[in-house]
C-alpha cells in the first residue's frame, strides 16, 4: 500500500515538463485509487498533449470522480482530439452521469466514427430511453460499426419501437451487425421477427447462426423446431451445442432421436454431454438404454457425468448395476466415481449400500463426501 507521502510525490509530478512523466504519473495515480489526486487530475484536463488528456480521463473514470463530470462533458463536446472526445463520452457512461444524456445525444452527430460509437455505448449504459428516436435514425449511419453498437443499445434499452429497424439490419453486409440485431430482437421478445430469423439459420457466418439459434430458443416458439433440428448436423460445434439448448428450452420431444444420435456419435464431447443433459431434461425414457451405453463406452468423464444425471432425472433404476460397477473400479476417474455414488443415492439404490460403505475411507476426500451424501439419502 502506498503511503500518503508517496502519493504526494506522485501528485507533485503531475506538472512535470516532460509529457511522458506526466502520462506515467496519471496512470499510476489512477491504478493506485488515489482519490486525493482528483482535483490535480482535473487541472490536467486542458493539458496540451492529447495522450495526457486521454490518460487523465481514464484515471478519473477509474477513481469514480463524479466531481469531474462537468469537465468531461466539456471535453466530450469541445476537445479537438476525437480520441479524447470518445474517451470522455465513455467515462461519462461509466460514471453514471445521467446529466450528460442530452449532450451524449448531440454527440451522435459527431464527425468521428469512434466518438459516435462511444456515445451510443454510454447512452445504453445510462439507460437513456429518451435517446431511442435518435438511435433509430443512426441506423442510417454510413459506417457498419455504428450499426452494431446501435443494435446492441436498442436491445438493452428495451426499444420495442425499433423492432422493424432491427429486422432491416438482419440484411446488413456486416456479420457483426447481423449478430447484434439478432441478439437485440431476442432481448426484445420480437416474435414478429421469427420468419426473418429462420432465414438466418443458414447464414454463412457461424456467429450469426449461433446468435439466431439462441434467440429462437429464447422466443419460445415451437414452430421453429424443424428448422433447428436441421442444424443438428452443422459443421460448427458451438452451433450444434446452441441448437441442443434451444431444443431443450422448447421442450422438443420430436428431437429425441436426433439427440440420442448426437450423444452417441458427435465428435465433440461438449456436444455429446449437452445432448445427454437434454435427454434427461426432456424426460426421454426411451433414451435410457442409450444413456447407459454412453455411461459405459464414452471415455470423456464430463459426458459420463451428464449421462448419470440424465439417468437420475429419468429415475432409471436399470442403471444401478452399472453405477455400482463404476464406484467399485478404482481406475475410474474420481469425478466419475463420486458422481456415480451421488446418483445411487438419488435413485434410492439400497442394494448399493454394501459397496458404498467401504468407500467412506477412500483416499480421495471428494469421493468420501459423495459417498456420505449417498448413504444419508439411503438411510
Amino acid at each position: 500500500m502506498q503511503t500518503e507521502t508517496e502519493i504526494q510525490k506522485l501528485i507533485d509530478l503531475i506538472k512535470d515538463p516532460d509529457r511522458d512523466v506526466r502520462h506515467a504519473t496519471i496512470v499510476a495515480l489512477g491504478n493506485l485509487g488515489a482519490k486525493e489526486a482528483i482535483p490535480y487530475l482535473i487541472d490536467l484536463i486542458n493539458d496540451p498533449d492529447d495522450d495526457v488528456r486521454y490518460a487523465t480521463i481514464v484515471a478519473l473514470g477509474n477513481l469514480g470522480a463524479k466531481e469531474a463530470i462537468p469537465y468531461l462533458i466539456d471535453m466530450m463536446l469541445n476537445d479537438p482530439s476525437w480520441v479524447v472526445r470518445s474517451k470522455a463520452a465513455e467515462a461519462l457512461g461509466k460514471l453514471g452521469a445521467k446529466e450528460a444524456i442530452p449532450y451524449l445525444i448531440t454527440l451522435l452527430n459527431d464527425q468521428a466514427l469512434v466518438v459516435r460509437r462511444s456515445a451510443v455505448q454510454s447512452l445504453s449504459d445510462l439507460g437513456a430511453k429518451e435517446a431511442i428516436p435518435q438511435l433509430i435514425k443512426l441506423q442510417n449511419d454510413p459506417y457498419g460499426d455504428v450499426h452494431c453498437e446501435v443494435a446492441e443499445a436498442l436491445g438493452k434499452l428495451g426499444a420495442k419501437e425499433a423492432i422493424k429497424h432491427l429486422i432491416a439490419l438482419l440484411n446488413d453486409p456486416s456479420w457483426v451487425t447481423r449478430r447484434s440485431a439478432v441478439q437485440a430482437l431476442g432481448k426484445l421478445g420480437a416474435k414478429e421477427a421469427i420468419t426473418y430469423l429462420i432465414d438466418l439459420i443458414k447464414d454463412p457466418d457461424r456467429d450469426v447462426r449461433h446468435a439466431t439459434i439462441v434467440a429462437l430458443g429464447d422466443l419460445g416458439v415451437k414452430e421453429v423446431i424443424p428448422y433447428l433440428i436441421a442444424l443438428i448436423k452443422d459443421l460448427d460445434r458451438d452451433v450444434r451445442h446452441a441448437t441442443i439448448i434451444a431444443l431443450m428450452q422448447l421442450g422438443s420431444k420430436e428431437a429425441i432421436p436426433y439427440l440420442i444420435d448426437m450423444m452417441l456419435k458427435d465428435p465433440s464431447w461438449v456436444v455429446r454431454s449437452k445432448a445427454a443433459e437434454a435427454l434427461g431434461q426432456l424426460g426421454a425414457k426411451e433414451a435410457i438404454t442409450y444413456l447407459i451405453a454412453a455411461l459405459i463406452k464414452d471415455r470423456n468423464w464430463v459426458v459420463q457425468r451428464s449421462a448419470m444425471q440424465a439417468l437420475v432425472n429419468l429415475g432409471a433404476k436399470e442403471a444401478i448395476t452399472y453405477l455400482i460397477d463404476l464406484i467399485k473400479d478404482p481406475d475410474n476417474y474420481v469425478y466419475v466415481r463420486s458422481k456415480a455414488a451421488e446418483a445411487l443415492g438419488q435413485l434410492g439404490a439400497k442394494e448399493a449400500i454394501l459397496y458404498l460403505i467401504p468407500l467412506l475411507n477412500d483416499p480421495d476426500n471428494y469421493i468420501c463426501i459423495s459417498v456420505k451424501q449417498a448413504l444419508d439419502e439411503l438411510g
